[in-house]
């Protein structure tokens, strides 16, 4: 029965992770042209319910969905390496869950927009608070 529940655990995060990619593809979910980043929520919440080996398989595996392209994009490695980073970050945190949620959602979609837009988010810092504040949103209804 074990293998069964763990099987299915993995699949339901497989597709969550799709729809999550196709939502966020699509830009379904923006609004006034802020698209939240919700693989980047979705792996940072999987931290708390996934083991550490299927959480690593979880975020490479929504690091290939989000490349678009056949060559190197900093976007995608940004996302894997912040992904796995958040795994560690959660334990690091000794507050309660739901602060630990917005904590590691705010800091994650800092460093990933920092690192693939550095010089954007330098001379218009202003231009993220509505996408964090959306993706906290967010995490905090589903972490709900």
């Amino acid at each position: 029965m074990f293998m069964r529940s763990h099987y299915v655990n993995i699949l339901l995060s497989a597709i969550a992770i799709i729809v999550a990619v196709l939502l966020q593809t699509l830009g379904i979910l923006s609004v006034a042209g802020t698209n939240p980043n919700l693989v980047l929520i979705a792996l940072t919440l999987f931290t708390y319910t996934a083991p550490f080996h299927l959480y690593a398989l979880l975020t490479l595996f929504a690091a290939a969905l989000t490349k678009t392209i056949p060559t190197f994009e900093p976007s995608t490695a940004a996302l894997a390496l912040i992904g796995l980073c958040a795994f560690f970050l959660k334990s690091a945190l000794p507050l309660q869950r739901i602060l630990r949620v917005v904590i590691a959602i705010t800091s994650t979609t800092i460093i990933f927009n920092v690192s693939i837009n550095f010089e954007f988010i330098i001379t218009s810092p202003l231009s993220l608070i509505p996408e964090l504040f959306y993706n906290n949103l967010i995490a905090i209804l589903f972490y709900n």
